[in-house]
């Protein structure tokens, strides 16, 4: 199984501007008005990786897990033809997750589970688990491989499901403060290093923490270990898994 990660940035693409947003347009090419650009390490940073747009990943170029409003331009950036997309698996229902829908429609069928459980898409096994957030929103785990939860309030109910991967991908809103419906890195940190069955844990739906890539990186190992990293477009990951 190849994952691809697109966008790996929360609602508000990152780098944001001085009044707290900033557009999906270009947003993953170096901001030409410097002096607009909020005044943080993240914003100003010149790392590619600190470019983010909101995330979704596509498996095998074949099946998309979200498509926010940026999903044509994230997919035309790494080289995957929406006309192959055979299905696009929903976490939920905002904008972030939904907002492209439109482009996709006529090429792709569009799933959102109504209750938990197991489907087959383009040879993939996906596992509906049920979590926390503001709206109905389910994480999936993908032939008994890929943990993919990207947005919740708290982890612990989608333990058992975690327990069922070797690499997890997880809500990176925040670090030590997130909205509500987000649960703070510090908190699942110490939470999913116990789970000595994953091999890899990485975090996308990176929010507005003021820490360049490079520095939430460094954080999130030294509080985990080194199977933590943080997600990033373009970044590729060659996953065995149990496909159908």
């Amino acid at each position: 199984m190849n994952v691809v990660f697109l966008g790996s940035g929360s609602a508000i693409p990152i780098p944001r501007g001085h009044d707290g947003r900033s557009g999906y347009r270009g947003a993953l090419r170096p901001a030409r008005a410097q002096r607009r650009i909020h005044d943080c390490p993240q914003c100003r940073s010149r790392d590619v990786r600190d470019r983010r747009l909101p995330s979704a990943i596509v498996i095998d170029g074949r099946v998309l897990i979200d498509a926010g409003p940026a999903i044509g331009e994230l997919l035309s950036s790494v080289d995957v033809p929406p006309d192959g997309i055979a299905a696009v698996l929903l976490t939920h229902r905002h904008r972030d997750a939904a907002g492209g829908l439109r482009i996709m429609r006529q090429r792709s069928r569009i799933v959102f589970p109504s209750r938990p459980g197991i489907t087959a898409w383009a040879g993939h096994r996906f596992e509906a688990v049920r979590v926390p957030h503001a709206a109905v929103t389910w994480g999936y785990v993908v032939d008994s491989a890929l943990a993919y939860f990207s947005d919740y309030s708290d982890i612990h109910g989608a333990i058992p499901a975690l327990r069922r991967a070797r690499v997890a991908v997880l809500d990176g809103s925040g670090w030590t403060r997130t909205f509500p419906t987000h649960q703070p890195m510090v908190q699942v940190i110490p939470i999913v290093k116990a789970l000595a069955n994953l091999t890899r844990i990485l975090f996308t739906h990176v929010g507005h923490t003021g820490m360049t890539h490079a520095e939430l990186e460094r954080q999130t190992r030294a509080l985990g270990d080194q199977r933590f990293s943080i997600a990033y477009h373009g970044l590729q990951l060659r996953i065995p898994g149990e496909c159908q």
